[in-house]
C-alpha cells in the first residue's frame, strides 16, 4: 500500500496561492511568476438555488445521450438549476469562486496540512483564476493562454446567463468531475507562448500532460509524444543529456525569481515540493516523496526563450513533472464504475481517474477501457471486480452520432449473455454523458443491451430522495419547514421525541433514529432509540431503546445498500443494526490498521461499499464489506490530509468528492482567510474552500456536524445542499457567506423566540 504521506516536516517553500516573498532587490529580476493559470472550470457542479426552501430534484438525464466528449449542450436552460419561486435565477460558481487546490502536500495527520488560500473575484469580470498568469502580470498573452481563456470564457458564457441571489443554497461545483467532459484535443503549451523565463517554466509544467500514459503498458506513443513535446522547451546541449524519469510526479507550482547571468541568460535556484503520483491508470497515489532541489537555466536562442538546465541536483531525484495548476487545467476527473464483488445481481461502484484533456474523444474511450481492463484501484479491490479475462477489445472504439461501438475478441462468445450485457452497461456508466455502447465480437453485431443501464448505479436513487430539511429544535426532531398539511409522522410532538441531540431518517421517510440525553446529575448519558418497524406509523411514533448508550454517540445514519442498517458510532467503535428491522445492533468489525482513538463521525457512500470515517482526528477513506448479512470495514483504508486546522464532521457531495468541516486552518498568512469548511477529491488530490464566493471576513466557526445532499450522478444540472453546526448553531451554507437555519413557520407573535436550531440532517 502507497502511503499518503507527503512532505517532511519543516518545508518552507509558499503554496502559490499564499502570500509569495518579496522579490530580490536586483533590477533585472523579472516579476515572481503566479502559481496557477486557467483551471479547469467546475461550474457543471452546483448547488441548489433556494434557501431556506425545499430545492426542486435535478432534471432527469437526456433521454438522447450527448455524444462521446462532451457536446455543448442543446439551450443554456439546461445548465441552470430550476429558478426559485420569487423567479430569481442561479447563477454558475464559475465566474466568482475560490481555486480549488490540488493535494495537500503536508505530513500525514489532522491539521498537518498547510492553509490553501482564498482570492477574490471582481464581479462582473473574469476572475483572476480564469485569466492566465502572463495576463495577470500586465503582459500580453501567448496564443496558448488565448486558447485557455477563450475555453474558460467558454463554460462562463454556457452557464452564466442565469442569476444568483446573494443569500441562496449555493451552485456548488466543487472539485468533482464535471457533468459535461471537454471535447478532447485540447492544444498543449507550446515554448513559444512564453515571454519570460518564469512563464517558460510554467508552461513547461505543464507540457508533460499525457506522460503518465507511456508507462505500465499503456499506449507508447502517447509518452513519446509528451517527451517529444518537452524537448521543444529546451535547447539543444540540454536535449542530448536530458534523461527523463520513469513516473509523472505533481507538484506544486513554484514561486521563481530569476537572476539576469548573462546577455538573454537568467538562472535561479528552486525548491520543487511533490504532492503525489499520477499513475498510467489515471490515479493519483501518494508514495512518500522528497523534495526535489532544481537549478533552472534559460537561454535566448533567436529571440526565443528556451531552457537550458531543469535538472535535479541529485541525479537520482530525476522525474517527469507536471504542476499542480496543469493538473487542473489539462486534465478532467471521471469517475469509472467496476461491478461490486459477492452479489448475484451486482451493482456499480465508482473510482475516480484523470482524463488528458489532449486525448481526442475516440482516445479518451479507449483509455477508459483500458482502465476497465487493469481493474478498480488497490484499496477497492476487496469490493470491486476486475474483467473477466475474455473481454479483451480488438480494435480502437467507434463513435458514431451519440452510440460507441466496442469490438471484443472471439473468446467474448463464451460469456453469457448477462455478463455481456453488464460490460456494455459498465462501459456506459464509465464514459461522459454515459452514451448508447454497443458491442461486437469479430466485428459482429452483438444483442448486449446497454439501454436498461440506471437501475445499475445505485446513487441514481438520490434523484427521487426528499428534498426536506430536518434539524433538532428546543430538544425535538423536526421538519425545518413544516408544510400546511403538518409535521413528518415520525416527528410530531410527543414524549419520545424530547431530549434529542441528534436524529436520522430514511430515504423512504418511515424509519427514524433519535439519540436522547437521559439520566440526571452525574448520570448523564446519551442513549439510542429507533423507530418501530411496524407499519403504518403510529400517532405517536413508536421508540424503542436499541440499548447503545455512551457520553457522546455519533449521529446515526440509515444504509440503504446493498442492505437495509442503520449505523452508529459511541465514540470507541461503530455498531451496525443485525436486521433490516434495526432495533438491536452489533459493533461492527473494523479492520486491524484502522489507525488508534475514537471514531468521531462517518459517512456512507451512495453505493453503500465506501465509508468515510474521522478516527483520532483523521480522515480515512475504507471499504464496506458484505459477508452473509454482516458488514465489515475492510480493505486498505486510505489516509487523507485537508488543509483544516482539525478534521472533525464529513458528508459525500458526489461519488467521488467529500465535504469536510473542522476547527479553522491555522495561521493563514496576511491576506488570506482561514476556512472550515472544504470540499476535497476522495484521492485527497485536490481541494476547494467553501464557501466559494467572496467573504468579507475570516472565518471563526468550529463545525462540528454536517449534512450534504449527495448529488446523483446522472443529473444534467447538478444541485447540492450543506448544512453545518457551528458553534452550536445550524448553518446553511451559501455562495458566499454562510448562515443560520430559519424555521418555518416562525414562532407566533408575541412567542418566545427559541433557541437556533442544532443538528441538521437529510434523509438518508
Amino acid at each position: 500500500m502507497t502511503r499518503p504521506d507527503r512532505l517532511p516536516r519543516g518545508s518552507t517553500l509558499p503554496h502559490p496561492r499564499r502570500t509569495a516573498p518579496p522579490p530580490p532587490a536586483a533590477d533585472t529580476a523579472p516579476p515572481p511568476l503566479a502559481a496557477d493559470t486557467a483551471p479547469q472550470s467546475l461550474a457543471a457542479d452546483s448547488v441548489s438555488p433556494c434557501a431556506d426552501r425545499a430545492a426542486p430534484p435535478p432534471p432527469a438525464a437526456n433521454s438522447t445521450p450527448p455524444s462521446v466528449g462532451g457536446a455543448a449542450p442543446r439551450s443554456l436552460a439546461a445548465n441552470c438549476a430550476p429558478p426559485c419561486a420569487d423567479g430569481a435565477a442561479p447563477l454558475s460558481l464559475a465566474a466568482n469562486r475560490t481555486p480549488p487546490r490540488v493535494g495537500r502536500a503536508g505530513p500525514p495527520g489532522p491539521g498537518s496540512g498547510k492553509p490553501a488560500g482564498l482570492r477574490r473575484a471582481t464581479s462582473g469580470m473574469v476572475p483572476a483564476d480564469l485569466r492566465p498568469a502572463l495576463w495577470r502580470r500586465g503582459r500580453r498573452p501567448g496564443r496558448g493562454a488565448v486558447a485557455g481563456v477563450v475555453a474558460a470564457l467558454g463554460a462562463l458564457l454556457l452557464l452564466g446567463a442565469c442569476a444568483l441571489p446573494s443569500h441562496t443554497d449555493p451552485k456548488y461545483a466543487g472539485p468533482a468531475q464535471s457533468a459535461a467532459a471537454a471535447p478532447g484535443g485540447v492544444t498543449p503549451p507550446k515554448p513559444s507562448d512564453a515571454d519570460s523565463p518564469q512563464a517558460l517554466v510554467d508552461l513547461f509544467l505543464k507540457s508533460s500532460v499525457g506522460a503518465n500514459l507511456g508507462t505500465e503498458g499503456a499506449a507508447p506513443d502517447a509518452g513519446n509524444e509528451t517527451l517529444d513535446r518537452m524537448r521543444q522547451f529546451m535547447t539543444d546541449a540540454m536535449r542530448k543529456r536530458w534523461v527523463p524519469g520513469k513516473d509523472l510526479t505533481i507538484v506544486r507550482d513554484p514561486v521563481i525569481y530569476p537572476r539576469l547571468v548573462g546577455s538573454g541568460r537568467y538562472e535561479a535556484d528552486v525548491t520543487l515540493h511533490p504532492i503525489g503520483q499520477l499513475t498510467a491508470n489515471g490515479e493519483v497515489i501518494h508514495p512518500v516523496l522528497d523534495d526535489i532541489p532544481v537549478n533552472i537555466q534559460v537561454a535566448t536562442i533567436d529571440t526565443q526563450l528556451r531552457l537550458d538546465s531543469f535538472e535535479p541536483k541529485d541525479p537520482k531525484d530525476a522525474q517527469l513533472l507536471l504542476s499542480e495548476s496543469g493538473l487542473r487545467a489539462l486534465y478532467d476527473q471521471r469517475p469509472v464504475y467496476f461491478w461490486e464483488s459477492g452479489l448475484d445481481d451486482p451493482r456499480l461502484v465508482p473510482d475516480l481517474r484523470y482524463m488528458p484533456r489532449t486525448l481526442s474523444p475516440a482516445k479518451q474511450v479507449s483509455e477508459v477501457l483500458r482502465w476497465l481492463k487493469v481493474g478498480p484501484t488497490q484499496w477497492l479491490r476487496s469490493v470491486a471486480d476486475i474483467w473477466p479475462q475474455e473481454f479483451d477489445v480488438k480494435d480502437n472504439p467507434v463513435i458514431e452520432d451519440s452510440d460507441v461501438k466496442v469490438n471484443l475478441s472471439g473468446k467474448a462468445a463464451s460469456r453469457s449473455p448477462d455478463d455481456l450485457n453488464r460490460l456494455a452497461r459498465q462501459i456506459r456508466w464509465s464514459l461522459p454523458g454515459h452514451p448508447l455502447v454497443r458491442l461486437m465480437i469479430e466485428n459482429q453485431h452483438n444483442d448486449a443491451d446497454s439501454t436498461s443501464y440506471e437501475p445499475y448505479n445505485v446513487a441514481g436513487d438520490l434523484a427521487s430522495a426528499s428534498q426536506d430539511k430536518f434539524v433538532v429544535s428546543a430538544g425535538a426532531a423536526r421538519t425545518v419547514a413544516i408544510p400546511p398539511a403538518g409535521e413528518q409522522p415520525l416527528f410530531v410532538p410527543s414524549p419520545n421525541n424530547q431530549n434529542v441531540v441528534s436524529a436520522a431518517i430514511n430515504r423512504q421517510l418511515n424509519r427514524a433514529a433519535l439519540v436522547r440525553q437521559t439520566g440526571t446529575g452525574t448520570k448523564i448519558e446519551q442513549r439510542l432509540f429507533v423507530s418501530s418497524p411496524d407499519l403504518p406509523i403510529a400517532n405517536p411514533p413508536v421508540y424503542l431503546d436499541t440499548g447503545v448508550v455512551g457520553q457522546h454517540l455519533s449521529r446515526p445514519e440509515w444504509i440503504n445498500y446493498p442492505v437495509q442498517r442503520l449505523l452508529i458510532s459511541d465514540g470507541s467503535k461503530l455498531y451496525v443494526s443485525s436486521d433490516d428491522k434495526s432495533v438491536k445492533l452489533e459493533s461492527l468489525i473494523p479492520v486491524a490498521n484502522l489507525p488508534a482513538g475514537p471514531i468521531t463521525a462517518f459517512a456512507v457512500a451512495p453505493d453503500g461499499h465506501r465509508i468515510a470515517l474521522i478516527v483520532g482526528g483523521t480522515l480515512l477513506v475504507a471499504t464496506l464489506q458484505l459477508d452473509n448479512g454482516k458488514l465489515s470495514i475492510g480493505g486498505l483504508p486510505q489516509q487523507i490530509t485537508t488543509s483544516l486546522g482539525s478534521t472533525q464532521a464529513v458528508g459525500w457531495l458526489t461519488e467521488t468528492t467529500l465535504v469536510v468541516g473542522g476547527k479553522p486552518s491555522p495561521a493563514p498568512p496576511t491576506g488570506v482567510f482561514a476556512y472550515s469548511l472544504v470540499a476535497i477529491t476522495v484521492d485527497g488530490a485536490i481541494e476547494e474552500v467553501l464557501p466559494t464566493g467572496e467573504r468579507a471576513a475570516p472565518s471563526q466557526l468550529d463545525v462540528t456536524s454536517l449534512a450534504v445532499r449527495t448529488n446523483p450522478p446522472s443529473a444534467t444540472v447538478p444541485s447540492y445542499t450543506i448544512m453545518i453546526e457551528s458553534n452550536g448553531v445550524a448553518q446553511n451554507v451559501y455562495h458566499d457567506d454562510i448562515g443560520p437555519v430559519k424555521l418555518s413557520p416562525p414562532p407566533a407573535p408575541g412567542a418566545a423566540e427559541p433557541l437556533p436550531p442544532t443538528a441538521p440532517f437529510f434523509s438518508d
